[in-house]
């Protein structure tokens, strides 16, 4: 006789259920049922993971994309200089803002290497700025040193945070493998 055992497992599983036969161990019906059983929890328990897995991964996912926003942000604002340099006007205070709310998010979320990226905006801001002021470029003088100064904070900024998704995809590949491993 063949024991029909359905099972709900996780959603991004959908297995048909399973047919095993009982007595071609000798077992009765009731222990078979009970040893299927527990397997089929322990591989639940085994593809599952903790709460604070996932509650860092939920974090890390909205902290990443108000990363891209800023990086973004100020791709935008280094095509936009480049077709006229007035635009940093504009362009660095909404940057800044970017940032610090990257910073706010870092901060809250406890991501402390992110902070830094999120106060590069504002600071990068007040470096362009100083340099104008201090400096009393004029928009033709501030052209060529503050596109080439947003170009090369782009550049360096689409690295960074690309070293930081790796980081944490590596993170959570060594999750996956700890989820995975059977003792």
């Amino acid at each position: 006789m063949v024991c029909l055992i359905l099972l709900w497992k996780k959603k991004s599983r959908l297995d048909k259920p399973k047919h095993i036969n009982c007595h071609a161990n000798g077992e009765s019906q009731g222990i078979c049922n009970s040893h299927f059983y527990l397997v089929e929890m322990q591989e639940l328990l085994d593809d599952t993971i903790s709460e604070e897995q996932h509650i860092y991964m939920k974090r890390n996912r909205m902290l990443i994309r108000a990363m891209l926003m800023q990086l973004g942000i100020a791709l935008l604002a280094t095509m936009l200089a480049i077709y006229d340099i007035v635009t940093i006007v504009g362009a660095g205070p909404v940057g800044s803002i970017m940032g610090l709310i990257v910073f706010w998010f870092a901060y809250q979320l406890d991501f402390s290497r992110r902070k830094k990226i999120g106060l590069s905006a504002p600071i990068f801001s007040a470096l362009c700025f100083s340099l104008i002021y201090f400096l009393a470029w004029s928009k033709v003088e501030a052209y060529i040193p503050i596109i080439t100064l947003m170009a090369f904070y782009t550049i360096g900024l689409s690295i960074v945070i690309r070293i930081e998704i790796k980081r944490d995809s590596k993170k959570n590949f060594e999750w996956d493998e700890e989820i995975l491993h059977v003792p």
